[in-house]
């Protein structure tokens, strides 16, 4: 998303500069900038100058040069903080996900460390069943997330994912397939 926010931003830029300035002011402008090789240089350029509003560095070697390009920068920077800023929150709700579940299974992982002990199980014991206990619990979380997102599906869409399994008995026991329903029940 971000990528293609700034080629069409740059794109734009190039367009803004083309349709506001002469070809022999826009000469000069890639002159000044040491663009000399075509519209591949001169896109890099566009791309290079995006690239320094998208990220607020702004070094300021290429600059709006009259009202259009102004106004184009400024549109740009606005919609560049929100870019960001939904980026940002969807990294921070990722992050929070992964917490989470990262703190369930850790609380899962003490309950069962804290039997184990009262227990005295050895601790080669202990480790083989500490690892088995976080594989299935990992197991069955995945199941749980498959369960809720089959559950969610009209069922018809259940019909067609239960359709594409021509063997539906043989698949049985993966965890996604088993939860599809037989197409009885209704929203």
């Amino acid at each position: 998303v971000l990528a293609s926010s700034i080629h069409i931003f740059a794109c734009a830029f190039w367009r803004v500069k083309s349709e506001t300035m002469s070809d022999e002011q826009i000469d000069d402008f890639l002159a000044s900038k040491g663009v000399t090789q075509g519209m591949a240089d001169a896109y890099v350029t566009c791309l290079y100058f995006i690239c320094t509003i998208f990220t607020t560095v702004g070094f300021g070697d290429i600059s709006g040069q009259n009202l259009a390009e102004r106004v184009f920068c400024i549109i740009t920077m606005c919609t560049a903080a929100c870019l960001f800023g939904i980026i940002l929150s969807e990294l921070q709700q990722i992050f929070a996900v992964s917490n989470t579940r990262s703190r369930e299974l850790d609380d899962h992982m003490e309950s069962v460390i804290t039997i184990l002990k009262e227990n005295s199980v050895t601790p080669e014991v202990e480790k083989a069943l500490t690892s088995w206990m976080r594989f299935e619990f990992s197991c069955k979380r995945a199941d749980e997330q498959s369960h809720d997102m089959i559950e969610r599906l009209p069922v018809s869409l259940r019909e067609m994912l239960a359709g594409t399994f021509a063997y539906r008995g043989l698949f049985s026991r993966v965890g996604i397939i088993s939860w599809i329903p037989d197409g009885e029940e209704s929203c």
